[in-house]
């Protein structure tokens, strides 16, 4: 699994499914890894798309802050992995 170095904390993530198709990113919560994303879900999706699963700050293999963080962080490490992955647009699902 890639990782994506700060400015902020660092963020795991990995780019599977159909690399011709549209990115797709797929964010699980606050809570839950990438792992958590059922196996048929990335299946069925990664047919079509190119998925990007990332772990945010705090979860998973990513990195935890020592500071409380918003939601516009979040936001800019998602900007920043796919800066990092050479993703220029993606459609966005989160739960």
């Amino acid at each position: 699994m890639p990782s994506c170095e700060g400015p902020g904390p660092r963020i795991h993530y990995r780019v599977c499914g159909n690399p011709q198709g549209n990115c797709l990113v797929l964010l699980r919560g606050l809570g839950r890894s990438s792992r958590h994303w059922p196996k048929g879900v990335l299946d069925g999706l990664g047919e079509h798309f190119s998925l990007l699963l990332l772990d945010n700050r705090g979860v998973g293999a990513s990195e935890r802050p020592l500071r409380p963080f918003s939601v516009a962080a979040m936001a800019d490490d998602v900007a920043r992995v796919m800066d990092h992955a050479q993703i220029a647009r993606a459609h966005l699902f989160g739960m």
